[in-house]
């Protein structure tokens, strides 16, 4: 739906939006224990970086790429902007992978504690 917003009060909503699905992926994950596995990266880890140019954009949302600060040619393509998107490429890896195809390496990413990285949607 096109609201015919302003840039400025575009801007504000989005973050507006950000904020809140912040606060109730907070309060959803609060009681649940830390996520531990080899599938499971540390956001501390990473380099991030705006991967492709945004006229190439799918429907994934802009991209990042994620350089392993200790070795830079661990890399990984990052999808942020929904968070459906990361869960579905996961499982379809591990779908891919029990069915014997050969498929890149997918992982998802924990945001460490007090990542200060603005740029994440999700």
């Amino acid at each position: 739906m096109d609201l015919n917003l302003s840039p400025t009060h575009r801007k504000r909503l989005a973050a507006f939006e950000k904020k809140e699905r912040i606060k109730n992926k907070i309060l959803e994950n609060k009681n649940k224990p830390p996520l531990i596995s080899d599938d499971i990266l540390q956001t501390q880890d990473y380099i991030f970086s705006k991967f492709g140019e945004k006229e190439k954009e799918g429907d994934s949302g802009s991209l990042f790429l994620a350089k392993n600060k200790l070795d830079k040619n661990i890399r990984y393509i990052v999808k942020h902007e929904f968070t459906d998107c990361a869960c579905n490429e996961f499982m379809y890896y591990h779908i891919s992978k029990a069915l014997g195809l050969s498929v890149p390496k997918v992982k998802l990413f924990n945001f460490s504690e007090g990542e200060k990285r603005n740029y994440f949607k999700c």
